[in-house]
C-alpha cells in the first residue's frame, strides 16, 4: 500500500478536524454548542464562510457543516417557522429532501396571528407578568382552538419546558394541549413526510 492511500484510509482525527476549521467558527463553537439562536448564528456564520471559498472540496465541507449546524438549530426548536423558512432561504445548503419538506410544512403553518384574531397582545401582557397559570390555561385554549397554528403550539411547549415540573400542575393542561392531536397524525404541519 502507498503511503498516500494509507493516509486517506486512516480515520481523520478529531483534533485535526478542529484545527482546519476557520478560526470564527472556532470561536463560536468554542462559546457553546447548545441553545437554537447560538446554534442559528453559528450555521450562518459557516454558510457565510462557506460562500467566500472558491468551488471545491472545503466550500463543500463549510456547507455540510453550515446545515448540519442549521438542522441541529431547528432541532432544538422544530416549530420555529421563521427559522425553518431562513433555513430555506438558502438554496446552496445540501439538505435532503426530507428534511426540505418538514422545513416547508413549519414554515408554512407557523405565522403570528393577525390582530383581528385576538390574543397576541393579552399574550404578551401575561408573558411580562410571568403569570404562569393564565399563561398556561391561554395557551391550551389557543391551541385547542387551532391545532395547526403553530405559532401558540410553539409557546405552549416553551412555556411547558420553562415552567417544568415546579409549576407541573398549572401546566397539566398545557403539556395536554400542547401535543394535542399528534398522536393521531393531527396537525398538517406535523404530517409525516412521505
Amino acid at each position: 500500500m502507498l503511503p498516500q492511500q494509507q493516509d486517506l484510509n486512516r480515520p481523520a482525527r478529531l483534533d485535526a478536524q478542529w484545527a482546519s476549521l476557520p478560526t470564527p467558527l472556532r470561536q463560536s463553537l468554542t462559546l457553546a454548542s447548545t441553545g437554537w439562536r447560538h446554534l442559528a448564528r453559528t450555521g450562518a456564520l459557516c454558510l457565510e464562510l462557506a460562500r467566500a471559498e472558491e468551488e471545491g472540496a472545503e466550500r463543500h465541507r463549510l456547507l455540510a457543516l453550515a446545515a448540519e449546524l442549521l438542522l441541529w438549530a431547528w432541532g432544538e426548536n422544530p416549530l420555529h417557522g421563521p427559522l425553518a423558512a431562513q433555513i430555506l432561504s438558502a438554496p446552496d445548503l445540501p439538505l435532503a429532501a426530507a428534511s426540505r419538506a418538514a422545513l416547508r410544512a413549519v414554515a408554512a403553518q407557523w405565522r403570528i396571528p393577525a390582530e383581528a384574531e385576538g390574543g397576541l397582545a393579552y399574550f404578551e401582557r401575561l408573558a411580562a407578568r410571568r403569570d404562569t397559570d393564565r399563561l398556561a390555561d391561554f395557551l391550551a385554549g389557543q391551541v385547542r382552538k387551532a391545532p395547526d397554528a403553530l405559532f401558540w403550539r410553539e409557546k405552549a411547549l416553551a412555556l411547558a419546558l420553562f415552567a417544568g415540573e415546579a409549576q407541573a400542575e398549572a401546566c397539566a393542561g398545557l403539556n395536554a394541549a400542547a401535543v394535542l392531536g399528534l398522536e393521531a397524525g393531527g396537525g398538517a404541519a406535523l404530517a409525516p413526510v412521505g
